[in-house]
């Protein structure tokens, strides 16, 4: 047998196995939600928000690491200390990642902005990467963001990947300024993420109301407040939302409902790239640094 078939057998079958543990890791888990709602449905819907808060730190080798020459800080972000790192000159560029990602998903798109003459930060979100804590919200990710920027200066632009997107969006709404923001696969409405964490877990629709809710406790804000759509119709930040219609963890509907209520948006359909292809595509990334100029 050539080396090369072997390899490539030993990468299926390693597959197969993860697929295989990974569903009988759901239906456990399934059972256990199932069998707590009957007997304490309050318990189970604290503990299954919780686990809505509580993001997986995954290692992606498919994206560099962060330049040795960046300059390192720790930001402090209510409870948790956030770390950043900032490398370029000229006008500022602010880069989020999404949930369970870390700054360097950003590194390929923030490489290329340097080199069309400016500065850029990354940084890990609150629970993830190198920054502190072991669980998180979207309204921590924005007050993280917002943090981040005003340690580093004012950006002349925002750039956000997934519900790290999202975060953009919201703290555009709360203050922040930027005279544009890239969009990738971004969420719009993170309630539906709610539902399908209910329905993996087998929950009644009682149950999954009492998840909101939990959820919401957690937040310290009602779902009303964290609507992407309806943040997106008091800005004025020129915006460009790149996204896959066959994106199988965010719906390209939530794309389209940002682009359908924010006035300066320019939705560009993206196909072949998946949720996380589009961070270190060419063709995506030259979209992007163009736009942020």
């Amino acid at each position: 047998m050539e080396p090369s078939t072997a390899v490539a057998r030993g990468a299926r079958r390693t597959k197969s196995t993860s697929v295989r543990i990974g569903a009988l890791h759901i239906s456990l888990m399934r059972a256990y939600f199932r069998a707590l709602a009957r007997v304490a449905p309050r318990a189970a819907e604290r503990q299954a928000a919780v686990l809505f808060c509580f993001p997986r730190r995954l290692s992606h080798h498919d994206v560099p690491t962060v330049p040795a020459d960046a300059r390192e800080q720790l930001v402090p972000s209510g409870s948790k200390r956030i770390t950043a790192w900032t490398w370029g000159e000229g006008p500022r560029v602010l880069l989020a990642h999404g949930w369970e990602g870390t700054a360097r998903d950003m590194v390929p798109i923030a490489n290329a902005i340097v080199q069309r003459g400016r500065s850029v930060t990354v940084f890990d979100m609150p629970a993830h990467g190198r920054s502190t804590g072991r669980t998180t919200t979207l309204i921590e990710m924005v007050d993280a963001l917002a943090a981040v920027a005003r340690a580093t200066g004012t950006p002349d632009a925002v750039v956000g990947h997934s519900l790290g997107a999202a975060a953009a969006v919201l703290a555009l709404r709360d203050g922040l300024s930027s005279s544009s923001v890239a969009l990738l696969a971004p969420v719009a409405e993170p309630w539906l993420f709610v539902r399908r964490l209910s329905d993996m877990l087998g929950f009644s629709d009682a149950r999954c109301e009492g998840l909101m809710a939990a959820i919401e406790r957690r937040a310290g804000v009602g779902i009303q407040d964290i609507d992407g759509a309806d943040a997106a119709r008091s800005l004025d930040a020129r915006a460009l939302i790149l996204h896959d219609p066959a994106d199988r963890q965010v719906p390209f509907s939530q794309a389209e409902a940002l682009a359908s209520a924010w006035k300066g948006s320019t939705l560009h359909p993206v196909t072949g790239l998946g949720h996380r292809r589009v961070l270190y595509d060419p063709a995506a990334i030259a979209r992007i640094v163009e736009h942020v100029r």
